[in-house]
């Protein structure tokens, strides 16, 4: 159990990090004209949601199923963390 509560505070910490990012990501889109927009973060928006639903899952799974959860969890993460990458980079 101890595992899986240190993996789920990680995650809870990289998802804190994500709202960050996406909160500067609009924020800089607030700055610009945006007529021209072709910058969707929507997605990723969406893939923040499900991570946060997973992670709801780990806090009731006591099961040794987590891991499974785990895997998909890991994969959202990579996903969330390259487009907030690429929509930051799109800013440079």
């Amino acid at each position: 159990m101890i595992e899986k509560e240190k993996y789920r505070a990680e995650v809870e910490a990289k998802m804190t990090q994500f709202n960050e990012t996406l909160n500067e990501i609009i924020a800089k889109q607030e700055l610009r004209d945006w007529s021209h927009n072709d910058l969707n973060i929507g997605g990723t928006i969406c893939k923040r949601d499900e991570l946060q639903i997973k992670v709801n899952e780990l806090k009731k799974d006591d099961s040794t199923s987590w891991e499974t959860v785990k895997t998909e969890v890991d994969g959202l993460i990579d996903d969330i963390d390259r487009e907030l990458s690429s929509a930051l980079a799109y800013f440079s």
